[in-house]
């Protein structure tokens, strides 16, 4: 049956026609023949008229047609009708007459058509289809969410801000392969990564399925992760609590695993079968891997969906780690599919903002063409950002704007792209400003955890003297220390300030400075000391006793060298013996190796006895020796220029030197002798217990330690009965305080609670030392609820108090505590951030109490050392920079606000230590959510919860999504509002709200299609004249602008610009002899315009092209050989980049607009 319109419908329908074939000649004929009224037309508005005549007035007679033929091309010509031809004359008379009564019953729109068609032929615009309002509305946000309107079902696991990061870093994946989720600690990157993980498996994220490439398997995916982190994720997934919850019908099964490192599970539904598979790989396990091993064992092509915790361990892209990683970015170089990868870390950014480039560059193709279709070089804005802020640096108040402008253009085009980064402060701000966070109808307490600083200087009394005497007289001692054995085997100094492997794209912003390694080792000895009395005389001894070692050697040896220094084989035979006795001693790993790691520093070591020799002859005269090559070259050497005499000097000068050291460190230990516990019946130090992890029995001893007793009485009194973790940096001083709290807790009658069957205390200790197995146990007794392992506990049973080194700060869930004790502060305000986002997370409902020890006089040790360094205080900045994270290298302060900020850690809440951890270039980026992401959560939230869609409701519209012209609608709005997409070739890679108005075009969220669904619709158009003017500045917008922003790029520079030249020059010629094709020729360009290459790699390309023979040297230039050749040797050496490029044309589409 045929649909009856209303004359606005046809006006439209008409309109939409013109606007098709505007410039046809079939119009123009068309509106000559209505002007000059050959052809009338009228509307018949009194009801339904679904007769079809044809009358005839022709000189053989009239006649008539009637019949069900439509005056329409199918009408007339293709389909089945039944007519029927009238000849007789009184049966047209009464034909005629009847048309004549429609006629006059009928609205004249002659001028109205002739105004249409005028409209249109001016346009020049494709109006596209008329659909109702609601329509528009689902198919606009069908192609805005690219079909995934379905809910994240998770309402009752996640809050709000973790929604909208799930569905934020699925549009970022979906567009880019990868996201970083580098929210802050305690904010649940690990359920935001688990939700993406359970909606991939699922099914519900189609277009990252590889089976629409034609790879044939089931979904998988792999999470690579630190050990220690290996059970929790294990745990989030297999419990069937959170994700694939046993009540909707999930089971997992496990997959016998040789390795623990590397579990598997299959996941099912009771209903649905096999659904895929999901797999959980230890870091350290995969970072030994070679490439070949990754691609037998099939975890490029098995696995699409990959997420790396703890990923800022991925920064660095001269290590084998990274490399690995992003050998699974592909399965095949023959197929156009990328997996998909999840970033998770609350430290992208340590160093400078190269950090952050690494990480992107781990999913991205070696094109960014994810980017580049943005109009985005990611590389050139890097490079610039490096540039400005080297003349930021010359000259802060000139350069500032240009800094900021540029920092914040890679936060809008880079980093919202590509990463979720919240604070807990914005956190709070926009979604907890009660102090709770919703998760669906339920409210969860959010704590920023606000430290109180503890002191215990006021411990002073009595025999606590002997102990700020102690520390009091050691700035003095320190200043005698010279540390001269650690020059026997290092280059004196270490080098402080990083720069990546590459000159190219990143080059290094850091300075580099040469640090003496004394002032260094006091620096390390001084940080020893803020933490514990016996951490600080465990290192000193250490050093103490090798001193000693060395100086035994040297002494031993002098008068027998003088004896035979007239005996040249007796001389050298007591040469070679001294250098390897020096070699066991100087070559075990020892304090100095674990201090300078502290700073992540490196002096240059000499581990031979040749540059130990070296090293004496130089002490023992001034003279500037020639390399040797063997111990042998040397002692000829020495011989020849009589230096034997000098060598002996040398080693007598380093021996008075080291005993002086000696002298210094038994002073410092007799001194510290004062400050121990003696036994009444003998007087000998009281012992806690000893160190069973060293080769020989060290005890550990009872000191006057004011520190230790403020802990004691804070846990008789504050923390009676609550669960709680004292943290610390050094192991020494774990196991110090591990022994002390063991042997008093006994004969304190309040603790007993803490002292279960067989006497044992619920004290837990964990190092660095123990294995990931071990860590684990330890976890699950002290933690059974937040780790699921009530049985552990029950079996072994629970810890209450656990003492800790940062080995456990990273990634691990504590929530069971309500307290942590701070018993050092770490200067890097980021380890404090970890150490008490272990307790304080989303949903612990106990109140967490934090209590930072403090050292106020012990501090000054350290801010001595400091003002004693020769470099300036820019220099310092740069040697505190990696460890402390206090100043910036950028900051030119006196050593005075050093100590204050250094005081001022103790009380900052964990959102103001966040800040404070900021480097200068994080602190240009500001965090938080762009306006565009909170908008289409909300848009989602309106679909889904307000208005209840679902994918059924949208099948109406199916047939019109893949509709080639605009969708259009009328709202009675004065505005004009039009929905565009940006393509590059066929891809589509970005969508924009455009608004036109009587002040221009502007671009507008998302949520302004919500008023399709409110407003009532109309089939009256707006004033034409003004349509036109507004459809016109629309276009062109979408041309001018968009498209400018998305095509624009950087210049091609030095050796890619050479070639590019060339393929210009002889293309034409090429294709006239038909040599290659300009498809390949077309292709080869693109490549080369697309192309972000390092220095090494246009290294590599040169070789390549040589090689394949497109080019030839002529003298020290490079010049064409073989043009075909040269073509496909671009192409050649590009394909292995598994680049998706393979046409960088942008345009735009208008897919929908109404007024």
């Amino acid at each position: 049956m045929d649909t009856i319109i209303s004359k606005d419908e046809f006006k439209l329908k008409f309109l939409e026609e013109i606007s098709r074939h505007s410039r046809s000649d079939t119009v123009e004929n068309l509106y000559n023949l209505l002007k000059e009224e050959i052809i009338k037309i009228r509307a018949y508005t009194r009801g339904r008229l679904h007769s079809k005549l044809y009358l005839f007035n022709e000189d053989d007679g009239p006649a008539a047609i009637v019949g069900s033929s439509n005056l329409t091309s199918a009408g007339l010509s293709k389909n089945k009708e039944l007519n029927l031809m009238l000849r007789d004359v009184e049966t047209i008379k009464e034909l005629d007459r009847w048309f004549e009564e429609l006629w006059e019953e009928s609205e004249d729109i002659q001028e109205e058509i002739l105004e249409l068609i005028e409209a249109g032929r001016r346009i020049g615009l494709n109006f596209g289809k008329f659909v109702t309002p609601k329509q528009l509305f689902k198919i606009l946000v069908w192609k805005w969410f690219d079909g995934m309107i379905e809910p994240v079902e998770k309402k009752e696991v996640l809050a709000e801000f973790q929604l909208i990061g799930v569905i934020n870093a699925i549009r970022i994946i979906s567009e880019f392969n990868g996201v970083i989720i580098a929210d802050s600690v305690g904010l649940g990157k690990s359920f935001i990564g688990a939700t993406i993980i359970e909606e991939y498996l699922r099914g519900k994220l189609p277009n990252w399925d590889p089976n629409r490439f034609g790879i044939k398997k089931e979904r998988k995916a792999l999470l690579i992760l630190p050990p220690s982190l290996i059970p929790q994720w294990e745990y989030l997934f297999t419990s069937g609590e959170y994700f694939f919850s046993r009540s909707e019908g999930f089971y997992l099964k496990h997959i016998p695993s040789d390795s623990a490192r590397f579990q598997r599970y299959i996941i099912f539904h009771k209903t649905k079968g096999e659904l895929g598979e999901i797999a959980f790989l230890s870091m350290d396990k995969f970072s030994t891997y070679s490439q070949e091993e990754i691609i037998s064992m099939g975890l490029n092509y098995d696995y699409d969906l990959i997420l790396i915790d703890e990923a800022h361990r991925l920064r660095n892209r001269a290590t084998k780690r990274w490399k690995n990683a992003r050998m699974l970015r592909f399965k095949d170089k023959s197929i156009p599919y990328q997996n998909k990868f999840i970033l998770l870390t609350a430290t992208p950014l340590n160093n400078t903002i190269w950090d952050i480039y690494n990480l992107i560059k781990v999913f991205s193709d070696d094109f960014f063409s994810a980017f580049k279709s943005k109009g985005i070089d990611i590389t050139q804005l890097f490079m610039e950002f490096r540039e400005a802020k080297k003349k930021w640096k010359e000259d802060p108040l000139k350069y500032e704007a240009q800094l900021q402008r540029i920092a914040q253009k890679i936060k809008e085009e880079v980093l919202d792209n590509t990463m979720i980064l919240r604070t807990r402060k914005y956190i709070l701000q926009t979604f907890g400003k009660d102090g709770k966070i919703k998760i669906g109808e339920r409210k969860l307490i959010f704590q920023d955890p606000k430290p109180e600083r503890v002191t215990y200087k006021e411990i002073s009394g009595g025999p606590y003297k002997r102990y700020w005497e102690f520390i009091r007289v050691l700035p003095e001692y320190f200043e005698k220390l010279e540390f001269e054995y650690v020059n026997l085997y290092t280059s004196g100094y270490i080098v402080l300030g990083s720069t990546p492997e590459e000159t190219t794209p990143a080059q290094a912003e850091e300075e580099f400075i040469k640090v003496s390694l004394s002032s260094i080792l006091k620096l390390l000895l001084a940080k020893r000391i803020e933490s514990s009395i016996f951490a600080f005389e465990r290192t000193l001894n250490k050093m103490y006793d090798k001193n000693r070692s060395i100086y035994t050697t040297l002494k031993r040896y002098i008068p027998k060298l003088k004896v035979a220094k007239t005996n040249r084989v007796e001389f050298d035979r007591y040469v070679l013996s001294l250098g390897e006795e020096l070699l066991s001693v100087l070559g075990k790993k020892d304090v100095e190796s674990s201090l300078l790691g502290e700073l992540g520093g490196e002096a240059e070591t000499y581990n031979t006895k040749l540059m130990i020799l070296s090293k004496f002859i130089e002490k023992g005269v001034q003279i500037q020796l020639p390399e040797f090559k063997t111990t042998e070259e040397l002692l000829h050497y020495i011989h020849k220029k009589h230096l034997e005499q000098a060598l002996i000097m040398g080693i007598t000068t380093v021996s008075t030197k080291i005993k002086s050291d000696i002298t210094v460190m038994g002073d410092i230990l007799s001194k510290l002798e004062e400050v121990k516990v003696r036994k009444a019946s003998s007087n000998e130090p009281e012992e806690l217990g000893y160190l069973t992890d060293e080769t020989e029995k060290v005890p550990i001893y009872s000191y006057y330690d004011p520190k230790l007793e403020r802990l004691k009485e804070i846990i008789k009194t504050e923390f009676l009965r609550r669960k709680y973790i004292i943290f610390t940096q050094y192991k020494d001083t774990a196991k110090y305080l591990h022994a002390a709290l063991k042997q008093w807790i006994p004969h304190q009658a309040v603790l007993q609670y803490l002292i279960q069957e067989g006497n044992k205390l619920k004290i837990g200790l964990v190092t660095g030392e123990l294995d990931v197995e071990q860590k684990e146990h330890i976890i699950k007794r002290f933690a059974p609820i937040a780790n699921n392992s009530r049985d552990v506990a029950e079996k072994y049973g629970e810890i209450e108090i656990l003492i800790s080194t940062d080995s456990l700060s990273e990634g691990v869930n504590l929530q069971d505590a309500d307290a942590v004790i701070n018993y050092d502060l770490p200067w890097n305000p980021m380890i404090i951030v970890q150490r008490v986002g272990r307790v304080s997370r989303i949903g612990n409902e106990k109140e967490v109490i934090v209590k930072n020890f403090f050292p106020a006089e012990e501090i000054e040790i350290t801010l001595g050392v400091l003002s004693k360094l020769k470099e300036k205080i820019k220099d310092i900045t740069i040697l505190v920079g990696k460890e402390f994270q206090i100043l910036s290298s950028d900051e030119d302060v006196s050593l005075e606000t050093f100590g204050e900020k250094l005081k001022s850690l103790a009380e900052l809440s964990l959102s103001q230590l966040e800040e404070t951890s900021q480097s200068e270039e994080f602190k240009l980026i500001k965090g938080g959510m762009p306006k565009d992401v909170v908008e289409e959560f909300e848009l989602l939230d309106y679909i889904q919860n307000e208005l209840g869609l679902t994918k059924k409701d949208f099948e109406e519209i199916k047939d019109l999504l893949h509709f080639n012209r605009p969708l259009y609608t009328f709202l009675n709005t004065k505005k004009l509002f039009g929905v565009v997409e940006i393509h590059q070739g066929k891809r589509v890679t970005g969508k924009k709200v455009l608004v036109v108005d009587e002040k221009g075009v502007s671009e507008m969220g998302c949520t302004a299609l919500k008023q399709l669904w409110h407003e009532p619709g109309t089939l009256k158009p707006p004033n034409l004249l003004t349509l036109e003017e507004q459809l016109n500045a629309l276009h062109r917008y979408s041309k001018n602008t968009l498209l400018a922003r998305h095509s624009k790029g950087s210049p091609l520079k030095g050796f890619i610009a050479e070639i590019y030249r060339t393929l210009e020059q002889h293309t034409v010629q090429a294709i006239l002899t038909k040599d290659v094709t300009p498809e390949r020729i077309k292709l080869a360009k693109t490549y080369l315009s697309m192309a972000e290459l390092s220095t090494s790699e246009i290294k590599e390309l040169k070789e390549h092209l040589l090689r394949t023979g497109g080019l030839k040297t002529r003298g020290k230039k490079l010049v064409l050989a073989d043009f075909p050749k040269l073509v496909n040797g671009i192409i050649e050496y590009f394909d292995r980049f598994h680049s998706n490029i393979t046409d960088k044309n942008v345009s735009y589409k208008l897919i929908g607009w109404w007024t």
